[in-house]
């Protein structure tokens, strides 16, 4: 019989296998397609069809049911890969917060080519985790059950936020000009996402180069750039 991991060190790294091994059967289906609705022809998200908790469960040496003790669904598991994939990107930023020095602007870009070298380091990861909906729920009575990751897990969307966060800062130091904040981080999140999604084409893409995926990445900073540009006070004086 196997024996379980009762030390919360052994535990913590079964449980980081398990989520790897998640993450690669996650990669592995081919599913990530836009559908259409015949109807509206509006795009919708695919709902992921599950792992196979017990070929995971082989994988990291432990019987199905003990798999079923560190995540308690299929469902379960999908959270705990995109919590672990937010919590990177959310310490990387709380880095980079801590030790800039400089300007409340010097700050949005530093934060901004982040968020797209981070997305396009994991393009695929990023695109299933945000353009495809989790293994559908368990019901009882009537109420999808959930998990304690599921319970307390941040959102991608939450990372926005400590970006808008820097440009209020900005237009309080008045390095920016007032303006609509939620429509300006909903073009921020537009252009980085599109930009990601393309980046990932250029990986599939046998003829693409790293160079000109750099290229592109500077393209895309210096048209964000400039945009922020024209919120500063200096560009908006000089186009009265």
């Amino acid at each position: 019989m196997k024996k379980r991991n009762r030390s919360p060190e052994l535990k913590g790294l079964k449980f980081k296998e398990i989520i790897e091994i998640g993450k690669q059967e996650l990669l592995a289906e081919d599913v990530f397609e836009t559908e259409l609705s015949s109807s509206s022809q509006q795009a919708r998200k695919i709902s992921f069809s599950g792992f196979n908790m017990q070929n995971i469960a082989q994988k990291v040496n432990m019987t199905r049911g003990n798999l079923y003790r560190y995540v308690v669904s299929k469902r379960e598991l999908w959270f705990a890969i995109l919590q672990e994939f937010i919590k990177e990107y959310n310490d990387e930023v709380d880095k980079i917060i801590t030790n800039h020095e400089g300007t409340n602007f010097a700050l949005i870009e530093k934060l901004i080519t982040h968020y797209i070298s981070f997305g396009s380091k994991d393009s695929h990861l990023m695109q299933k985790m945000i353009f495809m909906n989790a293994p559908q729920p368990k019901y009882q009575d009537g109420t999808p059950e959930m998990g304690p990751i599921e319970r307390n897990y941040e959102k991608l969307d939450d990372a926005i936020p400590k970006i808008r966060k820097v440009i209020e800062k900005a237009i309080k130091a008045e390095e920016l000009i007032q303006m609509n904040t939620q429509f300006f981080m909903q073009y921020l999140w537009g252009t980085i996402q599109g930009s990601i999604l393309i980046l990932e084409d250029m990986e599939r893409d046998p003829n693409g180069t790293d160079e000109y995926k750099q290229e592109f990445q500077r393209f895309v900073m210096e048209q964000i750039h400039f945009k922020l540009r024209t919120y500063t006070p200096e560009y908006t004086s000089r186009n009265q």
